[in-house]
């Protein structure tokens, strides 16, 4: 996982933490509600997929996935919307939130986050795949993982909405 230092620290870089969302032109943007990765989801998502990538000793976490609303109700703001990730796997367990208005929209489309929360780099970034179709990934360094063992079960929370799925973790 030498390419998170490079991320983390290599000069140009664009994003560490990339929360990546994407709204179709012809969809409006709606407000949601701030939730907890704990707490049950109101909408849940119509696809959550993920691959996960864990460096126990270095606190980094590399998660990339896709997921999609039911179609009609694609109606998040990432600027405007929480998001809240936990990670749960044998003893360990990890849980970040991005407080509403963390990520700022960029030129190209992509929404973005990038700095420290409770002590972990982190950095975000949203774009656009398809109507109702976002991309997620997060990479942070310096998060506690201690214990964390597969499989890995990912919750995320984007405003109100909510999705679940358990992961078999490149854990090193």
């Amino acid at each position: 996982m030498k390419h998170f230092r490079r991320i983390l620290t290599g000069s140009g870089c664009r994003t560490v933490l990339i929360l990546a969302a994407v709204v179709s032109l012809a969809s409006s943007l709606g407000d949601s509600t701030a939730a907890t990765p704990s707490a049950p989801s109101s909408r849940p998502l119509a696809a959550f997929d993920a691959k996960l990538e864990i460096d126990i000793e270095d606190g980094e976490v590399e998660l990339t996935a896709t997921f999609s609303l039911v179609p009609g109700d694609d109606k998040i703001n990432p600027i405007t919307d929480a998001i809240a990730l936990h990670l749960k796997g044998g003893a360990g367990d990890f849980s970040l939130k991005l407080p509403a208005g963390s990520l700022k929209s960029e030129r190209n489309g992509t929404f973005q986050f990038r700095g420290n929360i409770e002590g972990v780099k982190l950095l975000a970034a949203v774009r656009p795949l398809r109507t109702g179709t976002f991309e997620l990934e997060i990479v942070t360094e310096g998060a506690n993982l201690r214990g964390m063992a597969n499989p890995v079960t990912i919750n995320l929370r984007i405003g109100s909405y909510g999705g679940s799925q358990s992961v078999r973790a490149k854990i090193e």
